[in-house]
């Protein structure tokens, strides 16, 4: 069962805080937060490489407690619950420290889950594994409510692309690990059903005409993307972009000696002589 799921499901989507009420920063008692209440988006959990390396700069003390993003806490006024920074916080355990600098928003343990879902460590710390990437849409799909998102939305949320969704909720529908729906929910919360999109009115009649058995079969045959292909796609395309960077960097070496040079020969020719 998804960490979600042990959770008693909000009335809506979480939601960022209203302008009138922004985030706050100030130093937390590390023994209260919370870090066994499932906000670990991770498919391994915390890396213990990661910890202790943020530990030795702690040690060190040149480690930026300052630095942003700051470790992220949702407090429903009685408990923190890490939504982002989860290796921070442990290493600032394991050095023995007291309080750690975090930025503080108003949620519970739900919001604490879809944040570190959707917003954690998509720009910064340790970079996302495909298998993590994968780990937080099937954690979103699992839950009933969140499931309502539509593959693109959650796609968005995620920072992965609508047929990687896809995929994965086709795969947990064949396992039945959820069940089929029509029913979605836009960005303005309102759940619709999506059954008859794509159908057209009878001119005369007024009823609904489904669409064409090759219609529907054409459609079919474009939504249905193979997993284990597209991911076969996505690292032939990092690979490529790898070598492209690395052609790039060579690139930029080679310009850089030949700049070099082209300026050692001009310090080296002869000034001309000048007649009075």
């Amino acid at each position: 069962m998804s960490p979600a799921a042990d959770y008693p499901p909000a009335n809506h989507l979480p939601e960022k805080l209203p302008p009138e009420q922004p985030p706050q920063f100030r130093s937390v008692c590390l023994a209260a937060i919370l870090l066994d209440r499932g906000t670990q988006s991770r498919l391994g959990g915390n890396d213990p490489a990661t910890v202790q390396r943020y530990a030795q700069d702690m040690e060190a003390e040149v480690w930026d407690f300052s630095r942003r993003p700051l470790p992220l806490l949702f407090f429903d006024g009685d408990r923190y619950y890490p939504g982002d920074g989860h290796h921070r916080i442990l290493a600032a355990q394991q050095c023995g420290l007291v309080e750690l600098l975090c930025e503080i928003r108003s949620g519970n343990q739900r919001q604490a889950i879809f944040y570190s879902n959707t917003e954690a460590n998509k720009f910064h710390g340790k970079q996302l594994t495909r298998k993590d990437k994968r780990h937080r849409v099937k954690t979103l799909l699992l839950d009933q409510e969140w499931a309502l998102m539509s593959d693109r939305e959650i796609a968005r949320q995620c920072a992965v692309s609508a047929p990687f969704v896809g995929g994965i909720r086709r795969d947990l529908i064949a396992k039945e690990q959820i069940t089929a729906s029509t029913r979605r929910k836009g960005r303005d919360g309102k759940v619709r059903e999506t059954a008859k999109i794509g159908q057209r009115m009878d001119d005369q009649s007024g009823a609904t005409v489904a669409p064409s058995t090759a219609a529907v079969a054409q459609s079919a045959a474009v939504a249905v993307v193979d997993p284990a292909s597209y991911e076969r796609l996505l690292q032939e395309r990092d690979r490529l972009q790898q070598q492209l960077a690395e052609q790039q960097r060579q690139h930029r070496l080679e310009l850089a000696q030949v700049t070099a040079a082209a300026q050692d020969d001009e310090l080296r020719r002869p000034w001309p002589m000048t007649m009075p």
